[in-house]
């Protein structure tokens, strides 16, 4: 999967184990240095549904999805951190004293599969994804298809009947496809 930028990582690692703690799960952060933009996809932690209705003050309930308030309390906590220890500060494409914009979301129905866990997840759902170059033998680099395994090193997608294993190294984007 493609890398994320230095400031995103140290981003994740400065909020994972707290945001953790209280219910959610980063799925991916990006930053976009030219518009200063700090974009956050978070989820609720699987079995933690308890910890996150404590934070919210909703009833556990397993259709229980991101909301507003989610999305709120997280931007308070990560904003908390980041200002807290300068992160953004000396972030990658920011100049001292010229901000960011935090942006917190939920992963929505097309979410993006970043970690092995997050393929593991969705074994059996339809998924799109990108490999950063073309594949030996294959001409394209875009594919469409189900999702049939995933461990820690790769991934098996059923495009038309033929089953692909591509390795996370030789991906660039993957996410999940709507159905409705």
């Amino acid at each position: 999967m493609q890398q994320p930028s230095p400031l995103a990582q140290k981003v994740e690692q400065a909020i994972s184990d707290l945001l953790n703690h209280v219910g959610y799960d980063i799925i991916l952060v990006e930053f976009l240095p030219q518009s200063r933009l700090l974009r956050l996809y978070i989820d609720l932690l699987a079995n933690t549904d308890e910890a996150a209705s404590e934070a919210t003050s909703e009833p556990a309930s397993e259709d229980r999805v991101i909301n507003l308030d989610d999305c709120t309390k997280v931007s308070q906590l990560v904003s908390d951190v980041l200002d807290g220890e300068g992160i953004m500060e000396a972030g990658e494409g920011l100049e001292r004293g010229s901000g960011y914009r935090l942006e917190v979301s939920s992963p929505g129905l097309d979410r993006p599969l970043v970690k092995p866990a997050h393929f593991k997840r969705f074994v059996g759902q339809p998924v799109r994804l990108r490999t950063r170059t073309r594949l030996e033998g294959i001409a394209q680099r875009r594919f469409e298809g189900l999702l049939t395994a995933a461990d820690d090193d790769g991934i098996a997608i059923n495009v038309d009947d033929t089953e692909r294993r591509i390795a996370y190294a030789d991906l660039d984007r993957a996410q999940l496809v709507p159905t409705f």
